[in-house]
């Protein structure tokens, strides 16, 4: 039986003489690019198979920001590194550039970049970002010696929002946020300033007073969770190194709306409410900020308060490359 089958086999393969093997056509990997390394693109980045698509992120920062706690890394409960996610873990199978998206061809399916790093200067003459070399991936735009143009098959849009001051003057420039880890350092750096300078031998106890009052404005999530970590940061390790200026530092929570954490349930609304007052923490609810100035705010409902540290958490608005985009629906209320 094997000799027979050995026979039609070998009988086979001289009737036909060569074998014909089948294959598909090759074809080259499209180019995603992924605009923003936060929630949305950061999760894209991480799950995308990287062998089926060439892979390209653009954002202003090269790392993922776990926003849930930058509060406690601002304050020293969790060290900086374990709220951020190096987006260059993928490469060298992904191309990242750190850098804005300034427009959006859709027609045509181009992108126009400028680098968010600090320009480099050797000699007095400015060097194209990412050296000589720009990469295959992205050309120099004419006319322009730091900006340049990427191509696209596909394109996700995740470039996250901005920090919502309602047009307060004097917020941006006076006042922290905490939405990325660079506001977090900034924080804590902050902090740390107004208990030495309030250490000083010269200072009086009226002006340390101003430098211990710590005001937070915005009662929702980020800042009551601030609120929080900054009272237990007050009441444990600076009270150790600091026990007479703890003792005068004081902790106000600012917000328009009738209560705390609108957006929550009641009964966690009144356990954070009555939490908050057993602390010593102030709830200023229904007060107005008109406009801040260095170290000192207007407050419609109070008149001038004094602070040594700002921080502005009132929610989210519309990232301005969003707003340029004129060729996609947009939600009528929040313009996402």
């Amino acid at each position: 039986m094997l000799s027979v089958h050995r026979a039609v086999v070998t009988g086979t393969r001289a009737h036909t003489g060569t074998r014909t093997l089948f294959s598909s056509a090759y074809q080259a990997k499209q180019r995603l690019v992924i605009l923003g390394s936060g929630w949305g693109g950061y999760e894209i980045l991480r799950a995308i198979d990287k062998k089926r698509w060439n892979v390209i992120i653009v954002s202003p920062s090269n790392y993922f920001n776990f926003t849930p706690l930058l509060a406690s890394c601002s304050v020293g409960t969790l060290e900086f590194r374990a709220a951020v996610e190096p987006v260059r873990r993928y490469t060298p199978d992904v191309v990242s550039y750190t850098a804005w998206c300034d427009s959006i061809d859709f027609k045509h399916k181009k992108l126009i970049c400028m680098p968010a790093t600090a320009p480099v200067n050797f000699h007095g003459t400015k060097n194209p970002p990412g050296g000589s070399d720009v990469n295959e991936s992205a050309s120099s735009v004419s006319g322009s010696s730091e900006k340049f143009q990427l191509t696209y098959d596909k394109l996700v849009i995740a470039v996250g929002a901005y920090n919502q001051t309602f047009n307060v003057p004097g917020v941006k420039e006076h006042a922290h946020f905490l939405k990325d880890i660079r506001d977090a350092r900034a924080i804590r750096t902050r902090i740390l300033e107004c208990f030495e300078q309030a250490n000083q031998p010269t200072i009086t106890d009226a002006d340390r007073r101003k430098l211990l009052n710590f005001c937070i404005v915005g009662g929702g999530p980020t800042g009551v969770e601030f609120a929080a970590e900054l009272h237990d940061f007050l009441h444990s390790d600076l009270a150790r190194h600091y026990p007479a200026l703890a003792r005068m530092a004081k902790i106000n929570l600012y917000d328009v709306a009738p209560v705390i954490l609108g957006g929550f349930d009641t009964g966690l609304q009144e356990y954070a409410t009555s939490k908050f007052k057993r602390e010593g923490i102030r709830l200023l609810t229904q007060h107005h900020v008109e406009r801040v100035e260095a170290g000192r705010m207007y407050v419609t409902e109070e008149g001038e308060v004094d602070f040594g540290l700002l921080v502005w958490s009132t929610g989210l608005a519309p990232n301005p490359l969003i707003q340029s985009i004129t060729e996609a629906k947009k939600d009528e209320r929040t313009k996402r």
